[in-house]
């Protein structure tokens, strides 16, 4: 399955033609350091992410920044590490993209970062990067400055359907790629870390709890360390703009906690995101209901600290009851759906006119692609 989807990216870069951004001249870099000393994360400013800029995810957007040349872009790194002060046990660099994009990171301000990096007492360090960024003269490049304190590498998985990746998601990497990126992080002895989305644009709470799942598993069978990600909604999203139009239901963080619960016992797995850290762009968290939410998310910062499953168990609410209720409502057929949500989207960035001339080959394609996965719930 090819796994390009022009729609999409057409729709996208429609929708954050006019967005709010985060990065501007004045903002080089931002920081967040836990309260302990097991991990800090500096990001900084760069162009955006690639794919971004060429029609990105659906619910993703990290911000794109000005032009920002190298020297800019290491200086940049160079002044959040004088405002870091402690020493911690990993240290996560990375643009708002890729970090091993070289069209964002350029080669020469990538080395000069890892080496100041180097020079750093922090343990571990990490970054995040996509899957097709990964190569073995990238991997000879960063082992030769950062050697054996660069002990895992993040990157994008979201789940393990190419369907779902292609037709809900527009993550724009088939799994065969994410595999052979995975297969050579484990040979190098680095730890992939594969993002999970607990919560999927389109599809209903059952088939994302479902996909996620599934996605834990494939992680699981392929050694790769799951993040699972709450998905939130933010702005200019394609994610928002299917939501209020009706179209998909809001994200919740029970999804996130029975995934957890699912999960194989013996697999560790990091959870991300659940809190939404003051987001620029949030339109809509992931969250429970008003009673609850503060006791939700104390608990899910104390199953991190102690990963015991108990701590989630004992959590309960009558949201938590209509959320398990609401798994079997009988829904549309998902390319039904998606043929739906397309059509919409159409009309409302594209023109009523594109619909008309495109929708039978859009439609076409989406029940084929549906039908080649043998996509089974």
């Amino acid at each position: 399955m090819n796994s390009i989807n022009q729609f999409l990216k057409d729709c996208d870069v429609k929708s954050k033609q006019d967005r709010t951004v985060y990065w501007d001249d004045n903002t080089l870099y931002s920081i967040r350091e836990n309260p302990d000393d097991s991990f800090a994360g500096l990001w900084f400013r760069t162009m955006g992410c690639t794919h971004d800029r060429s029609g990105g995810c659906t619910m993703c957007d990290y911000s794109a920044g000005p032009k920002t040349d190298e020297s800019t872009m290491v200086e940049a790194v160079r002044q959040g590490l004088r405002k870091i002060t402690g020493r911690y046990d990993t240290f996560l660099i990375s643009p708002s993209g890729s970090m091993l994009d070289s069209s964002e990171v350029p080669k020469k301000a990538r080395e000069e970062i890892f080496h100041l990096l180097k020079e750093t007492k922090h343990r571990t360090f990490t970054l995040e990067t996509r899957a097709d960024t990964i190569n073995q003269p990238i991997m000879d490049e960063i082992l030769s400055i950062l050697d054996k304190r660069l002990k895992k590498i993040y990157i994008g998985i979201e789940s393990s359907s190419d369907f779902i990746n292609k037709y809900c998601i527009n993550k724009g990497i088939g799994m065969e790629q994410i595999e052979r990126s995975v297969k050579l992080l484990n040979d190098y002895n680095i730890t992939p870390v594969g993002n999970v989305l607990a919560g999927v644009p389109i599809l209903t709470q059952k088939e994302s709890y479902i996909v996620c799942k599934k996605s834990i598993n494939w992680c699981f069978e392929n050694h790769v360390v799951p993040a699972v990600f709450v998905t939130h909604i933010k702005e200019n999203t394609l994610y928002n703009r299917i939501y209020q139009m009706g179209l998909c239901e809001p994200p919740s963080l029970w999804l996130l906690i029975d995934s957890i619960l699912e999960a194989p016992d013996e697999l560790h797995m990091e959870i991300c995101w659940y809190r939404t850290y003051e987001a620029f762009n949030l339109i809509k968290a992931a969250d429970t209901c008003p009673g609850c939410y503060d006791n939700v998310l104390n608990a899910l910062d104390k199953y991190c600290k102690y990963r015991d499953k108990d701590i989630l168990r004992k959590l309960d609410c009558d949201c938590k009851k209509k959320w398990r209720e609401g798994l079997e409502r009988k829904e549309a057929a998902l390319p039904e759906r998606i043929t739906r949500v397309y059509k919409a989207l159409a009309d409302n960035l594209l023109g009523k006119e594109y619909w008309d001339k495109n929708g039978k080959d859009l439609e076409s394609m989406i029940y084929r692609d549906y039908k080649e996965e043998a996509f089974k719930w």
